[in-house]
This record gives C-alpha cells, structure tokens and sequence, in this order.
C-alpha cells in the first residue's frame, strides 16, 4: 500500500435518528471517505469533497457537516482495501437533543 493509500479511511457512522426528527432512519447511518492532505483531514460524502478540514480524525467524525449536531452512536473504520481498522461504540444520549433543522447538502427537501 502506498503513503497516500495508508491516509483513506471509508468509515460507516451512526448518528443519533431521534436528532434527525422524521428523517432519523435515513439521516442516522452514512457512509464516508476521510482522508489526509496536507497534515489534515478531509471528507469525501456522496459526491461531494468538503472544504472544511480537521487536525484529528476523531474531531473529523465528530465536527463534520453530516454528524456536527447529531450525537455519535457508533462508528466503523476500513481502509482503503476494506480491512477492518478499529470501531467504537457510545453511549446513547441521556435526552433527546434539539433537532437541527439543516439538511445535507444534496439531500433536497423531504
């Protein structure tokens, strides 16, 4: 595997649905690409490459525009062959949180 191959991570995230309000079974499971350009992460969602970067790749899960708003529940990391890197598991909220009411960019109005 090549440096820039090491860098790729496809991680499956699993947000809060109840923070999703009505769109919580679709919203809640996303699949995205992390990578690192520069010392940075970036993200790589659908069709989009997203601006934004991050120095940590937990920060990068967390503070991206897909999860940023929505508790974390769970996440799976492969890299770029699919193997099987690390997964970690949180708690489940105490409340449900408010509702955001932006909507992915690409997802269009439900």
């Amino acid at each position: 595997m090549t440096q820039a191959a090491s860098e790729v991570f496809v991680v499956t995230v699993i947000t809060d649905p109840f923070s999703w309000g009505k769109q919580g079974m679709l919203m809640a499971p996303h699949v995205i690409c992390l990578f690192r350009r520069a010392g940075r992460w970036q993200m790589v969602s659908n069709s989009l490459i997203f601006a934004d970067t991050w120095l940590d790749f937990e920060e990068a899960l967390q503070e991206n525009p897909y999860a940023f708003g929505h508790p974390l529940l769970f996440y799976e990391v492969r890299d770029a062959n699919l193997r099987f890197v690390r997964r970690k598991r949180f708690p489940l909220p105490s409340s449900k949180p408010a509702v955001r009411a932006i909507i992915p960019p690409g997802m269009g109005d439900f």
